[in-house]
């Protein structure tokens, strides 16, 4: 029976199944006197899963029975608030408006939130009321407290008797930290602190993220009506969420952040299927949803939600706020052939406005763009072209020949055809710095004027603190994509080019330059 009541909990936090079985055993069978456990990632999460694992517990008929409470300790502000709330908890009673909101006290009316010495009293006469005086049945008294690094600020003296309680009120509680900080960074300096079954749990994989996200669209699933999470359309959601899930993950990786970007984005992600599904079913026809609707979706909206991130994550914008600023025509695509005409040119006209966008942009930022398509597509040999141009410019060098494939051999695939590359940004900025020092040699201001030397004006212009400010309104901008995490400060940073070949090819002539002798494949 405990086995049955776990299975369902199990399913449902993917990642946490050693988590959940370890507590679930503990609390079922004789609990240690206190755990800690340390997420430094999914915290919130993680406390979402222990209510669905104490009503597994309760649930199992063959184990002791069990009194819980929860707390958060950012609501625990004094002890008093903490031993009522844990009390209240226990006594399962709730305060109420016509009782003058009243905290729990036994039967005798003694209040037991004055002090510890009164608290641990009013463990055992709660204990002693649950169960009966002559009572020969056994429970668990089990108190778990989300965020426990804030009691380190609000109620530090509190730390120590917590995990003193089982010893304290010879009873059998057992005291459960969640904290994003490990157990040494939270323990109180005096002596006397028992030391916790300490569970220090790791990030979520990709694959344990978008499994729990794909979860959330069971529990809205509703076929009774044409809407956004009717069964029909969970693959559609499935990949959707490892599209969300691919844009957001250099930024954060916590489920809860994403599904926020999700739950934003899904039903105008899936209007234009939902559209078509609507005029059919006017027509009395049935309605089949395209092989290639999942691919047309994600380069329709790809790009918007990439731009969405920079404000939803940071909580800059609400959802709602973010989706007022689109136009109606946005909710109104369809898929069917009459309206695929318009489509396609709403994706036209997209292309060339950002096309324009692009030639109006700084000229150090042309710059970085014309470099990063070249970082990406060319591959590192090539630079050393680009660069030898800087110390000696009438250096040529002979043009490379096509090889010849020997039999058996497998044939590469040539840069422009396998996609984008990520580079360093150290190629970044020597391949930016060799682009000014050959190609920005007219546009020297006149402080330049004694930077004579090969390199000294290209090496003046990429150390100025506009240069970086650059990269990062081009990132900002979905122009240039940082692949790594912003926060890992120990590795370099990687970036991939996100523009097309025009786009890249149109900052080239705005420069005053080609954009085909720096190719690779123009080499060939």
């Amino acid at each position: 029976m405990a086995e049955a009541a776990l299975a369902g909990v199990l399913q449902r936090w993917p990642g946490r199944e050693s988590l959940a079985s370890t507590l679930f055993s503990f609390w079922t069978t004789s609990p240690p006197a206190c755990v800690h456990i340390c997420d430094p990632t999914t915290a919130q999460g993680t406390a979402k899963m222990f209510p669905e694992l104490l009503k597994a517990a309760h649930e199992a008929t063959d184990t002791p029975r069990i009194f819980s409470v929860q707390l958060d300790a950012t609501e625990c502000i004094s002890s008093k608030l903490v031993f009522d709330r844990i009390l209240n908890g226990l006594a399962d009673w709730t305060p109420s408006w016509e009782d003058g909101a009243q905290n729990w006290a036994p039967a005798s009316g003694e209040r037991h939130n004055h002090s510890l010495d009164a608290f641990v009293h009013g463990l055992r006469a709660l204990y002693q009321e649950r169960l009966g005086i002559d009572s020969q049945q056994q429970a668990n008294m089990i108190i778990f407290i989300s965020f426990a690094e804030r009691l380190r600020e609000s109620v530090p003296t509190l730390i120590n008797p917590l995990t003193r309680l089982a010893d304290l009120t010879s009873l059998p509680i057992s005291v459960v930290f969640l904290s994003q900080l490990t157990w040494e960074e939270i323990k109180p300096a005096i002596r006397g602190t028992v030391i916790p079954y300490i569970i220090t749990l790791s990030p979520l994989t990709a694959s344990e993220t978008t499994a729990t996200l794909k979860l959330r669209f069971g529990e809205v699933a509703d076929d009774t009506c044409i809407n956004p999470f009717h069964p029909v359309l969970q693959p559609i959601f499935d990949s959707f969420t490892e599209l969300v899930y691919g844009i957001c993950s250099p930024y954060t990786q916590d489920p809860i952040d994403i599904s926020y970007i999700l739950a934003t984005h899904w039903a105008l992600y899936i209007s234009p299927i939902i559209n078509d599904w609507n005029d059919f079913n006017d027509r009395e026809e049935e309605y089949e949803i395209p092989a290639q609707a999942q691919a047309r979706l994600n380069a329709i909206f790809r790009q918007s939600i990439g731009a969405s991130v920079q404000s939803l994550y940071p909580r800059l914008v609400d959802s709602e706020t973010w989706l007022s600023q689109g136009s109606e025509a946005d909710y109104n695509i369809r898929f069917s052939e009459a309206d695929r005409n318009t489509v396609l040119q709403r994706r036209k006209e997209m292309h060339e406005q950002g096309s324009l966008n692009v030639t109006r942009l700084p000229l150090m930022a042309r710059y970085l763009l014309v470099a990063s398509y070249l970082a990406s597509f060319n591959p590192t040999s090539m630079d050393v072209r680009i660069l030898s141009q800087v110390r000696d410019p009438t250096k040529k060098f002979r043009k490379i020949g096509p090889r010849k494939v020997r039999p058996g051999t497998a044939l590469k695939i040539g840069h422009l055809l396998s996609g984008p590359g990520t580079f360093t940004f150290d190629r970044l900025w020597a391949v930016s710095g060799a682009l000014v020092e050959v190609f920005g040699s007219n546009e020297k201001p006149p402080w330049a004027s004694s930077l004579t030397d090969p390199g000294m004006f290209s090496e003046a212009e990429v150390t100025r603190v506009q240069f970086f400010a650059q990269i990062e309104s081009l990132v900002t901008r979905r122009l240039l994509v940082r692949t790594t995490p912003q926060e890992k400060l120990e590795s370099q940073a990687l970036f991939r080019c996100a523009i097309s070949m025009e786009q890249a090819s149109e900052s080239s002539d705005s420069l005053g330059f080609k954009l085909g002798p720096l190719l690779y494949e123009e080499q060939q």
